[in-house]
């Protein structure tokens, strides 16, 4: 027992190991050409930006496609798109050959950045930073950056990085690492770092004689820098230790590149995407150290060119390619399903027949080969043996057309075949058993029942074979006539040892009793939703908990339950993948169905899957998916043979976006406009409406998928608030239509959901404004209102004027009585205009009372002042006698006397000021305050010269009083103006009168 284990677990390894040293990848591209409305096959740069937009340079213009339609830019004659970038502020940036262009979205067109040291010079690159620095370089040497604000134009910077040691040749490449570190590849070979603006040599130019042109390099996420040369192939240097792994063209060598001309570079993760010039598209697998390639091929689903210039990475794990001669390529970065290619297998004939496949206890693979036979394929050695109907062999193969295979116990091989019967071949002596009667019809299905009788169904019914091969039993399930045909495809033993044979006219289930079959017969019944949907039976299976599994031709997948001897249906799938070919039950109890479509997964809760040509599985025309020992399922057809660990294949990440592309209208005049080809202005804009006329009969708007290797399988849904707010699935139709749309402001939303029905976290939104019609119209409502208001006016005018006449009667009646009452009246008043003019003499009394005192105010602050003039005067007459005094050669007494005299007045005349002041407030009394609030840095000279000024005091007084000239009078009166804040055309003297109230 141990020895037979340790046997199948060496050669499991072997067999994995044997299947991985040839394998492939198996990988959809969806191809973008001219039927696209691409302006040119060879596209020099892609660009997916973050709405999804595909951007496409090329040598004539930028081409923009959303999905549904290519929109081209002009940015001059002859000018190359060398490079495409969208910044951290989603600006999308084109480095051309005449100059660096940037996309103006509020105009919808490229325009030149400003700057004179970059006009018409060749961009070789650009790239951003993590500080929103963009870095350039050119062809004549430069390497620059920028610092570009949208909302800020005049804070737009700019600055030449200067080398600090000599650069040979010029930066062809710039790319960023890690660490806020950029690496530049020069066209002399060399690579140098640049960080902070420094930029400095490294190990690599030292150690390797490359004189090859970068053409572009990267850093992995291992922390290896890759290089690309123009000739020289590939260079891995490991930036830890500073090691370099050469790669370059071995025709004897698959662990190396197959061109020594690399073009372009994309890291993920680890693993690294190669573009070449003529060697296709290869892959660096870090986890083998291996190198996978991807050439040119007839097939729809190919890569377009073998020359990749630019390599991308967009959204929703899509891949970018963009071509020399064929446009763009895109593909999944998905490596799930691994293949063998047909030729490996040696399929010579190619057949859209899926293939049957059988591993044996060998661990050899039997593979149908559509109309060519069978082939025998060993994952050990690599090679394979063909089966073929030779007529002029009567002991090989009988019958082209392999239909079914089973290994019995006895280690042979039994082959059905569509014309040829059934066939036996001896997998000992690798010989065909001739001596039995396998003349049968079209051989559909083989299985062994629980004594070993081999159950072999074909078209006229079920023939049984003992072990040695001898007829048993004939049974026809549907009929006992032999002639009816009852076209038997599928035979399955249950665990209970149950057999269950499968027909185009219902299902049958045999319970062997003793030595007896007993037959249970299942049906469909049109009112009965507990039966079969469908009486062609396609495949059989059996899940975990014992239920039946029921595959149909156009009926789904049906489960038969035990214990309420009922079937129920799974999956909804509706009329796509409901032909169900086979079913499997993986290690982990999921679901796997083989149908017209592709695979159907069905998880342990109900969940449902679907994986098509996408994804690497295409349709089962005829044949089925494979379990094999090891838990992986295979399948084969003309498109080799593929394979893949259950785990892994996972549905592909909903995370695409849509776009809204174009809006046509047609109005009552049965008038088709194109309203906008582009409402990228209008698309989750607030505060953007797309404005329609109120005579619209049918308005149109398309969308497209940002996806376009999903754009065709994605399914839609809307609401538009407005109407009636309420998501509406629509499926896979790319256009909405409204019919008479009145007159509003609409919001309508987008969503998506992928074929396997979930909805894409991103919904997209525009608005919609219906304009009104005339009478619906502002101005027609306001001069309905004016209208309406002028017949009021005019009815309560007329309404007014006889109440008037009214009135006027009433007051003839009552002015007679009234005269009375006014004679009382007058008398009294005339008493009190008598008391009021008694009152008013009073009032004039007091006033001139007021205004005398003022003057007599006015008058002693003006002698007030007056006196400290004479203060000034005395001071300077002190300062004259002093000098005079200084001047005599002996001091008189008499002088000094004078002096002392007149500084005695002086002392008298500083009292002054204050009794200035109060005088001056009890005039003005809120005027200083108010000033001093208005103004607190003013200083107390400036506050007296305010109060100077307000006085009216001349400019010869205020010298005199504040002891300075003239000059030093408009000096003090200037600065004066320059604290009081005040403009050239305002009155110092107005300003300081406001200030008194």
């Amino acid at each position: 027992m141990r020895n037979t284990f340790l046997m199948w677990f060496v050669f499991e390894i072997v067999f994995c190991k044997s299947l991985l040293y040839s394998q492939e990848y198996l990988l959809r591209f969806k191809n973008l050409n001219h039927k696209n409305g691409l302006s040119d096959f060879r596209i020099t740069d892609v660009l997916q930006d973050s709405n999804g937009i595909i951007w496409l340079g090329n040598k004539i213009t930028v081409d923009r496609y959303d999905g549904e339609r290519t929109i081209s830019y002009v940015l001059g004659t002859n000018n190359i798109i060398n490079q495409l970038i969208e910044d951290q502020d989603h600006n999308i940036w084109a480095a051309t050959s005449k100059g660096l262009f940037l996309f103006n979205k509020n105009e919808n067109v490229f325009e030149q950045f400003e700057n004179d040291v970059l006009k018409n010079q060749n961009i070789t690159s650009i790239m951003q930073c993590d500080d929103k620095w963009l870095y350039l370089s050119t062809q004549n040497g430069l390497l620059v950056k920028i610092y570009h604000n949208d909302s800020e134009p005049l804070k737009n910077k700019f600055q030449i990085i200067e080398p600090s040691q000599k650069i040979a040749g010029f930066i062809k490449k710039i790319s960023k690492g890690h660490n806020n570190t950029c690496w530049l590849g020069c066209s002399n070979g060399f690579v140098y770092k640049l960080k902070n603006d420094s930029i400095s040599s490294i190990p690599f130019n030292k150690k390797n004689s490359n004189t090859a042109s970068i053409n572009d390099l990267c850093e992995d996420d291992s922390n290896n820098l890759w290089v690309a040369t123009n000739g020289n192939g590939l260079y891995k240097i490991n930036l830890e230790n500073n090691t370099i792994k050469h790669f370059n063209r071995d025709v004897n060598n698959n662990k190396t590149i197959n061109n020594d001309i690399v073009l372009s570079l994309l890291p993920i993760k680890s693993d690294l995407w190669i573009g070449t010039d003529g060697g296709g598209l290869n892959l660096y697998r870090s986890d083998s150290e291996s190198f996978s390639y991807f050439i040119q091929k007839p097939s729809t689903n190919s890569i377009s060119d073998n020359s990749i210039l630019s390599i991308k990475q967009g959204l929703n794990k899509n891949i970018f390619l963009g071509t020399v001669h064929g446009g763009v390529s895109i593909f999944k970065n998905k490596f799930s399903i691994q293949n063998i290619p047909p030729k490996i297998l040696g399929f010579n004939h190619i057949d859209q027949q899926g293939s049957i496949i059988l591993e044996d206890r060998k661990g050899n693979l039997w593979i149908s080969a559509g109309r060519d036979g069978l082939i025998k394929y060993s994952p050990k050695t690599k090679t394979s043996k063909h089966y073929v109907d030779d007529p002029n062999n009567k002991e090989d193969l009988n019958g082209s057309i392999i239909l079914s295979l089973y290994e019995d116990k006895s280690n042979r091989l039994w082959i059905g075949t569509f014309r040829g019967g059934l066939n036996i071949l001896d997998l000992k002596s690798d010989k065909f058993i001739s001596n039995y009667n396998k003349k049968l019809n079209s051989v559909f299905s083989i299985c062994e029942d629980v004594i070993g009788n081999i159950w072999v169904a074909q078209r006229l019914g079920v023939t049984i074979y003992d072990p040695n091969i001898n007829v048993i039993k004939e049974l026809h399930p549907v009929s006992d006539s032999l002639l009816l045909s009852n076209g038997t495809n599928s035979i399955f033993r249950d665990i209970n040892g149950d057999m269950w044979v499968g027909t185009i006219n219902g299902l049958y289930r045999y319970e062997r009793t003793k030595n007896t079959l007993k037959k249970h017969k299942y049906l469909h019944k049109d009112n009965d939703s507990l039966s079969l949907t469908n009486n062609h039976i396609l495949s059989i299976s059996q899940t975990k908990d014992l239920s039946i599994l029921v595959g149909t031709y156009g009926g789904g997948l049906l489960k038969y339950n035990r214990s309420t001897d009922n079937f129920s249906r799974l999956n909804q799938l509706g009329n796509k993948g409901n032909i169900t070919n086979g079913i499997l039950t993986d290690n982990n109890d999921n679901i796997w169905l083989s149908t017209n479509s592709g695979l159907v997964k069905i998880d342990t809760l109900g969940n449902i899957y679907n994986f098509d040509e996408n994804d690497g599985v295409f349709p089962f025309t005829g044949g089925a998916a494979y379990l094999d020992r090891s838990g992986k399922i295979i399948m084969a057809g003309n498109y080799g043979l593929s394979y893949f660990k259950t785990e892994t294949l996972s549905p592909p990440e909903v995370n695409f976006k849509i776009n809204f592309t174009s809006a046509s209208l047609i109005n009552k005049n049965s008038k088709n406009e194109l309203l906008y080809t582009d409402l990228s202005e209008f698309q989750n804009n607030s505060n953007s409406w797309l404005t329609i006329n109120n005579d619209n009969i049918l308005f149109t708007i398309k969308y497209a998928c940002s996806d376009p290797i999903l754009n065709e399988e994605i399914n839609y849904a809307y609401k538009i608030s407005g109407l009636n707010n309420i998501w509406h699935e629509i499926g896979p139709q790319k256009s909405i239509f409204f019919s008479n749309l009145k007159p509003g402001k609409y919001t309508l939303t987008l969503k998506a959901s992928d074929k396997n029905g979930k909805w894409s976290p991103h919904t997209t939104f525009i608005k919609i404004k219906v304009l009104p019609t005339v009478w619906e119209s502002i101005w027609f409502k306001m001069t309905l209102l004016g209208l309406i208001t002028l017949l009021v006016v005019i009815i309560y005018r007329w309404r007014i004027s006889k109440i008037k006449t009214q009135k006027e009667k009433l007051k003839q009646l009552l002015d007679q009585r009234a005269k009375e009452v006014k004679n009382q009246q007058s008398k009294i008043a005339e008493n009190k205009i008598k008391i009021l003019e008694i009152e008013k003499k009073n009032q004039v009394l007091k006033q001139k009372k007021l205004k005398d005192e003022l003057t007599f105010k006015t008058k002693e602050l003006t002698n007030n002042t007056l006196r400290s003039v004479h203060k000034n005067d005395l001071l300077n007459d002190i300062k004259d006698n002093l000098k005079k005094e200084i001047r005599q050669k002996t001091i008189s007494k008499d002088n000094l006397k004078k002096i002392i005299s007149n500084i005695d007045d002086s002392f008298m005349l500083d009292k002054e000021w204050n009794h200035f002041y109060e005088l001056f407030n009890q005039i003005h009394p809120s005027f200083i305050a108010n000033l001093k609030v208005s103004c607190p840095n003013l200083n107390e000279r400036d506050v007296k010269l305010c109060a100077l000024i307000l006085m009216g005091f001349t400019t010869q007084n205020m010298a005199t009083l504040f002891g300075i000239s003239l000059n030093s009078v408009k000096v003090a009166r200037y600065r004066l103006r320059r604290k009081l804040n005040l403009q050239e055309s305002e009155s110092t003297v107005d300003f300081l009168k406001n200030l008194k109230t």
